[in-house]
């Protein structure tokens, strides 16, 4: 089912709002986890093969930090929340780790989430950019440019996917 603009913006708003009600129960730093999926459909036969293997790689890394979790199986993508007993750089490092270096870890966007409820950056760690699936630049400016076709990027996210097993 295709998404509107309209709709992946109010997604945004929901996820944000949720993440916040969690930091307030909690006062723990916040992981939120999405799936990168481009174009329009946010959920597909991919995102339900990779959500479960992402969760997993959460739990796997995270383990007895995880105080609570939240999953959504939603029309504008799959999204997870977690309160995790650790601090922010800490836990970006873990997520970072995760995204970096696991085989299916550039299919996850990962977002750290403290006090101020803003996402803390790689790059405040220190850390590079994240690349881009199709040609290793800065995967911003590649999405902002849209210098790669929807299909091309979603066949890469396939290939990927096959070459974990996923």
């Amino acid at each position: 089912m295709s998404i509107t603009l309209s709709e992946l913006l109010q997604s945004r708003d929901n996820r944000q709002a949720k993440q916040r009600a969690m930091f307030d129960k909690h006062r723990k730093t916040v992981l939120s986890l999405t799936l990168v999926m481009p174009g329009s459909e946010k959920r597909n036969a991919l995102t339900l093969r990779l959500s479960p293997k992402a969760v997993e790689l959460i739990r796997n890394c995270f383990g007895d930090l995880i105080v609570e979790e939240a999953e959504y199986d939603l029309e504008t993508g799959f999204e997870a929340l977690y309160a995790v007993d650790l601090d922010l750089h800490e836990a970006k490092r873990k997520a970072c780790e995760i995204e970096d270096s696991h085989p299916l870890g550039r299919l996850l966007d990962i977002d750290v989430i403290g006090a101020d409820g803003e996402p803390f950056s790689r790059e405040e760690l220190g850390l590079p950019a994240r690349k881009c699936l199709i040609c290793n630049e800065n995967a911003r400016v590649c999405m902002r440019n849209r210098t790669h076709d929807t299909n091309e990027i979603i066949a890469e996210i396939s290939r990927i996917m096959s070459k974990d097993g996923a």
